[in-house]
């Protein structure tokens, strides 16, 4: 069982920084080169990709903006798969 935690732990990790990548690529063209995707502990690749994030924050307004929201948005709201609705 634990095998199955981690093994969906790494999957998830992997998608997500695919799904980083893309968003990378659609807002600035291209994509940051880094020799360590998909190395390290479940930690330290999150910590990774929060990083990322942040960097891609400081170089779109619009990721910015988008984050901003995201934090700043009324609990009656909420991310779903087609984008913003309401509870």
């Amino acid at each position: 069982m634990e095998a199955d935690v981690d093994a969906v732990s790494i999957q998830t990790l992997d998608l997500l920084e695919d799904r980083l990548r893309r968003v990378e690529f659609a807002i600035t063209g291209g994509i940051s080169q880094s020799e360590h995707r998909g190395e390290g502990s479940v930690v330290e690749r999150l910590q990774a990709l929060e990083t990322s994030l942040s960097t891609l924050a400081t170089k779109s307004p619009t990721v910015s903006e988008i984050m901003h929201l995201r934090r700043t948005l009324s609990p009656s709201y909420r991310w779903g798969p087609y984008g913003l609705s309401m509870l």
